[in-house]
């Protein structure tokens, strides 16, 4: 598994900030009072995407963001794990990510904690608190966006241009 990080050290930049930007829109969803006319629908895609496959995208995804954000607050708050997420190849990862993450929640709900992790702008998007319909949208949105780049990769190689 951990051969795998290889293939993405290539991703086309412009690909990994169109995925982050469709992040970042979906989470207007948690500030009705600052975008009131939100909207975001699911888009169609060249292959099926079962329920289980989007879940375990946003899963992944929602891993990733937190497993930065760990290594920008890193070694400011109490119940960190004891390295940047050293166990994400064990086979209990996830159940270590909900301990990282219910650490990071107890720290971000103390005043100290929050007024440290907004002062600098560090404060956590939870994708996967999104109800399931816009977990889907994301999803799709994403396999659209990987789409522009199909038969431009490869599990050996990683993203090439031909």
């Amino acid at each position: 598994m951990a051969k795998g990080l290889g293939h993405y050290e290539s991703m086309p930049a412009e690909l990994a900030q169109e995925i982050t930007d469709l992040a970042q829109e979906v989470c207007q969803y948690f500030h009705p009072d600052l975008y009131p006319d939100f909207h975001f629908e699911a888009v169609w895609t060249d292959r099926a995407i079962s329920d289980d496959e989007a879940r375990d995208r946003i899963q992944g995804f929602q891993y990733t963001m937190d497993r930065e954000l760990d290594r920008y607050i890193r070694p400011d708050y109490p119940g960190k794990t004891p390295g940047p997420f050293d166990w994400r190849f064990d086979d209990d990862w996830r159940e270590k990510h909900r301990g990282w993450v219910v650490a990071y929640k107890e720290y971000a709900s103390t005043p100290e904690g929050f007024n440290d992790l907004e002062g600098r702008r560090l404060l956590r998007m939870d994708l996967e608190a999104l109800p399931f319909s816009l977990q889907r949208a994301l999803v799709t949105r994403w396999e659209r966006a990987w789409a522009k780049y199909e038969g431009k990769y490869d599990a050996v190689k990683g993203f090439y241009d031909e």
